[in-house]
Parts: C-alpha cells; structure tokens; sequence
C-alpha cells in the first residue's frame, strides 16, 4: 500500500520538488513511477534557504512518468519509508518534514499598482512644475511615461525611461491632466492621473500711497531677510491717488509681507512706537497711522485699520479609509504680527477633544485615525495679539476596502452556469469588479471579465473538473481585494 499526496502547484516542467526538514545530510532514495530505484542510499539533497523552516531541497525529473515513490535515510543506515510503505508524490512542489507532506502554494506577485504627484497644482503661467512618480508590485524594474492633455490634446513630456520624476512649463491657462503611464519589465501598464490649475502670472508686490512728511523715507524689511539702509527709500511724488502726495512700491519677492516705519530723512520717525506697519500682497493708503487696503489682495494690512485675523487652514482630504492619515495645513492672514496654530480631533459623538498640536508656528500636522467613524477637526490660528479664530473640519473615515461577493453554487453539471455576484464594503468611491477563472490543473488565469461596474457575472464550465474562480473588486483609488472560490463540475 502507497501513501498518495494530492497533486501540488502545476509548474511548467513535469517535476516533483520536496523542501526537505529532518536528517541533518539527508539523502532521497526514489523510483519514478514503475521504473528502477536509485542506488541506495540514494541522492544527497541540497542545502538551502529558500523556505523558512527547512534546510534541504531536491527537485525529481519526472520524464515520462506521473508520480515518484520516495524515502529518506541519513546516509548512515537511518530509513525513514513509512515503515516500508514509502511515500508517494506527483507532479507539484512540497514541504516534509517528520512523516508530514504539504502542498507548498507560492505566493502570487503582488498587482502593479503606483501614484503620481505634482511639486505644486496650482501654478501660474510658465512656472516650473515636477511629475514624481513611484511603482510597487508586478516585476521590476518599471518605466514611466510622462504626458499632459488640455482642450483634449495630449503632448508628451517624457517618454518610456527609469526616470521617476518630469517636469515641465505650462504655457497657457487652464486645468492640465497629467498623466504617467507605468510600465513593469512584465509589460504590464497602469495609468495615474492628477489635475494640474495654471493661472495668469500675477505680481507679488505691496503699493503703497503715503500723506505725512513733506519729504518722507519708506524703511523697510521683506519677510525676515534684511532691513533697507537707514534712512531707507526716498518715496516718489505722485498725484494719481487724491489727498495723498507720495507713493512706493516693494517688490516682495517670495516673501508674503513687509515690515515698514517712514521717516522725513533726518531722524524724525513714523514706526507705530517700534512696533512698525506691516504690508501683504495689494494696494493700500497711510496717512497719520492709519493704513487702508484699496484694492483686493492676498491676506490683509495692518495698522489703525489692519484687517481681521482670517484663518484660511484647510485639510488634504475629506475622506480617508481607515489606516490612512490625512494633513491638517494651516495658514492665516491679516491680524497682528506672526501666527501660531493648534489642532484637536474628536469622533463626532464625542464630546471631548484629542489636542494633537497646542499651539506651535509648526503649520502641517498629520493625523491618523484610529477608528472608522465621522471625526470632527478644529484648527485654530492665534496671533501675536492674542487673537483666536478657529475653522472647523469634518472627515469621514471609511472602513477597509473588504470583498463581500459570492457565488451561486459549487458544485455543478458540465453545461450548467455559476452566478457570480460582486459586492464588497468599504473603500472609497464606486465600485469596479473583474473575473478570474482557471482550472486546479492549471497555472494560467482566463479573464472572463476585466474591471466594469457590472456586478454580477456568469460562468459556464464545460469540463468535468475542478476548477479556481478570483473575484477582484477595485475602488475609486485603485485599492484591489481579492476574494477566490472552488466549483467541481461533475
């Protein structure tokens, strides 16, 4: 009597491969199907490392013959046979180890999947912008392919390399779709998009229309770089804004405000007792301490008149799925001085706040939820004053992605059909579904739907056998699950 082993992974040659745990210099002594034994004590297996837990492989040629009867012995008379039953295996890969056969299944490649990100999406016209790309999964190594398309024209900017980031200068306004392509050595391809906003170039300067000194100076520094030389910059002599006599212009570079005191050139200071003015983005009027914005700006003036401390923080998404973090950017405009910020979360039931930051001039946090529930985000701006704004955020965090689809029956007649139905929870967005089968016999996958919002697939084996069936339900940001099932078709 034989001790049989069910057939194991198909590979693509006709061969048995045992990883071996037991004797430390084990030998395999063997006969494939009715053929001679090997010359006792048989073959010295291999060490190796591939599997963990087992120190010893040997791969049998089957030929032409479908299995092989198999013992092992130490090479110094010490048999393991089964008590002279032996054990029996057919074409597959194994583990043994101390009378124990498993079917040894190899994990399957993970999917190609990637993202895509842009240095900045919202620019202005000409304005340098970096495609950054990254792969996992599939077969390495990858190749990326870089393209934007607007008004319906795609124009290439860099072809099929190894290179991870592009970049390019939008010429005109309007929303761009940049799109890489990502290529594993498989030929396999998937495709991320983002959305690019180009706007006009506009001009980062503060304006000032001055009425005091009958010669006034305009001292001032650009963000936290260096003051001007005193006495400063004489301003220029206009008559374009009435009732006011003197105008000058900062250009603020990169920075997002000046600091300014005036002066009549010999020592005679305007500088909000050392506290100074401070000026964003726009066009404004001062005269006698009072500052007034004329025209619409970035931010807001300070001063007599300064504008109300605004808090423009915003959060990166809405909507995660739980184990995913989201990013709390806070920011401010107008009130006095410089700004710091705190940033506190609660579940929505909840009454009482979690402080993930007290205040700080640090503006991004991150937050990573802990439970799959609705959280409500308050960020609040202080300023130098003392002044408090808070803004407040709603984020939804979805459960993971999980497969829920079933099948109709598993077992059947030749001719009869299976219903597949496709359903899952979580996620984010809408749902996609695509359909695997295969035979147990075989290794390669038939593809009887690719992903479609269609939920509910038939399948019609017309094979008396065994067969695999994958489910694959995509969501709305390529997240895949995967669920799998068994028919007998009799």
């Amino acid at each position: 009597m034989t001790y049989k082993v069910e057939k194991g992974a198909d590979v693509a040659l006709n061969q048995i491969t045992i990883y071996y745990k037991g004797y430390s210099t084990p030998y395999i002594h063997y006969q494939t199907g009715s053929g001679t034994w090997t010359t006792a004590p048989g073959k010295a297996m291999t060490k190796t490392s591939e599997l963990s837990g087992y120190t010893h492989k040997y791969t049998i040629d089957l030929g032409n013959a479908t299995y092989a009867n198999v013992c092992f012995n130490d090479g110094n008379n010490n048999w393991d046979s089964r008590n002279g039953a032996n054990y029996y295996f057919e074409k597959g890969t194994y583990t043994y180890s101390n009378g124990t056969i498993t079917v040894y299944q190899p994990s399957q490649p993970k999917e190609l999947s990637g993202n895509i990100s842009l240095s900045s999406q919202k620019v202005s016209v000409n304005q340098s912008v970096t495609v950054t790309a990254s792969a996992t999964g599939g077969t390495a190594p990858y190749q990326y392919r870089y393209s934007y398309t607007k008004n319906g024209t795609e124009k290439l900017i860099k072809d099929y390399s190894a290179s991870v980031s592009a970049s390019f200068k939008p010429d005109t306004v309007g929303t761009y779709s940049v799109k890489v392509i990502i290529k594993d050595a498989a030929g396999a391809t998937i495709q991320k998009t983002v959305n690019l906003t180009v706007s006009e170039v506009t001009v980062n300067q503060a304006t000032i229309y001055y009425k005091g000194y009958s010669t006034p100076y305009i001292h001032y520094q650009i963000g936290t770089g260096a003051w001007t030389d005193v006495p400063g910059k004489a301003m220029t002599k206009t008559s374009e804004m009435n009732g006011y006599t003197h105008k000058y212009t900062i250009d603020l570079g990169t920075a997002g405000y000046a600091n300014v005191c005036f002066n009549d050139g010999n020592n005679s200071w305007d500088s909000r007792n050392g506290a100074n003015y401070r000026f964003e983005k726009g066009t404004y009027t001062y005269s006698n301490g009072t500052v007034n914005q004329i025209s619409e700006m970035t931010g807001g003036s300070q001063g007599t008149s300064y504008s109300a401390l605004n808090n423009l923080s915003e959060i990166s998404s809405g909507t995660i799925v739980l184990g995913g973090t989201f990013n709390v950017n806070a920011s401010a405009a107008g009130g006095t001085g410089s700004y710091t910020y705190a940033v506190l979360y609660k579940k929505n039931y909840d009454t009482k706040w979690t402080v993930k930051q007290n205040y700080s001039n640090n503006d991004t946090v991150t937050v990573k939820p802990a439970k799959a529930t609705s959280y409500d985000v308050c960020v609040k701006v202080k300023d130098s004053d003392g002044s408090i704004i808070k803004k407040f955020f709603t984020v939804q965090v979805n459960a993971k992605l999980t497969n829920t689809s079933m099948i109709s029956a598993t077992t059947i007649k030749k001719g009869e059909t299976v219903t597949l139905k496709g359903s899952a929870t979580g996620g984010m967005g809408d749902y996609q579904y695509a359909v695997l089968y295969k035979k147990k016999s075989e290794t390669k996958w038939t593809v009887r739907q690719g992903y479609k919002n269609n939920d509910e697939i038939l399948v019609r084996p017309y094979t008396n056998t065994d067969y695999d069936i994958c489910i694959k339900v995509k969501d709305s940001t390529e997240t895949i699950s995967k669920k799998y099932f068994s028919i007998t078709v009799k």
